[in-house]
């Protein structure tokens, strides 16, 4: 059920929620979303509002009006998720959550173990479900991602600026 006036794509693709404190799904746009892009880029009256002219102002710039700004975000937020999942987009994405965790004052342990858990189960932002990411692994793989990283990351430092290395010294038994 939408107010009339209000863009049903509004904020995501799909329409509203069905009732306060369900959970958004973000999918993909229907053709009628696209149909309604469409028209209002066209310069018809649509549901984002009456038709508009695309003249620029006297520094050349082009207003758009605001929902069809955040839907055409939209669109290329969509378009963006489906490219295709590399190793290294899942490295990165593994080491942004295992840095999340860490900040939280975890251990290395409990935070590859609860990024895994975040990864696999999916989350709510927001008030919206996040699917299962293509990076879910286990703890040990989303470890090794993490310190995949952060090799690359040392490696990519000048000289001087990486942490030197030090090595335990042997004690003599007596």
């Amino acid at each position: 059920m939408t107010t009339p006036g209000m863009p049903k794509l509004f904020p995501w693709w799909g329409g509203p929620p069905e009732g306060e404190g369900t959970l958004r799904h973000c999918g993909a746009p229907t053709e009628d979303d696209l149909a309604e892009l469409m028209k209002a880029l066209d310069g018809y009256p649509s549901l984002y509002g009456p038709p508009s002219q695309w003249l620029p102002d006297q520094d050349g710039r082009v207003s758009v009006p605001f929902l069809l700004f955040i839907m055409l975000g939209n669109l290329v937020r969509w378009n963006v998720r489906q490219l295709p999942w590399t190793q290294e987009r899942k490295d990165w994405v593994r080491f942004a959550y295992v840095t999340e965790e860490r900040e939280k004052g975890k251990t290395m342990e409990e935070a590859c173990a609860a990024a895994a858990k975040r990864l696999a189960d999916g989350e709510i932002v927001e008030g919206t479900k996040i699917e299962p990411c293509p990076a879910a692994a286990g703890k040990e793989m989303v470890k090794k991602s993490y310190q995949s990283v952060m090799r690359s990351i040392m490696r990519s430092l000048p000289v001087e600026q990486r942490p030197r290395r030090t090595r335990k010294r042997k004690t003599k038994k007596s």
